[in-house]
């Protein structure tokens, strides 16, 4: 881990701690470890996108959008998982 994004990930911290937020949105693998281990809520950018659109603040096209944007940032697991998602999506 480099020292700028150990930088990072503890602003995130200080912010989060300050109050107002549920969880903590990244992708990191080895963050998301040590938010487990801390037992901070998360949540992962796809899973995030999936919520704005159930609130309906995206549309299902602006998800896809958004998807393909962070497709090289996520697994393609997580990525697959998502377009099988927004492809069956229905309005609830």
């Amino acid at each position: 881990m480099t020292l700028s994004s150990k930088k990072g990930e503890d602003a995130i911290f200080s912010i989060f701690k300050q109050g107002g937020y549920e969880a903590i949105c990244s992708d990191d693998k080895r963050f998301i470890k040590r938010l487990r281990i801390l037992d901070i809520p998360y949540i992962t950018p796809a899973v995030f996108i999936a919520l704005l659109l159930k609130k309906e603040i995206l549309t299902i096209k602006e998800a896809h959008d958004k998807l393909d944007s962070l497709s090289s940032f996520v697994s393609d697991e997580e990525y697959n998982a998502m377009k099988a998602i927004l492809k069956n999506w229905r309005k609830q």
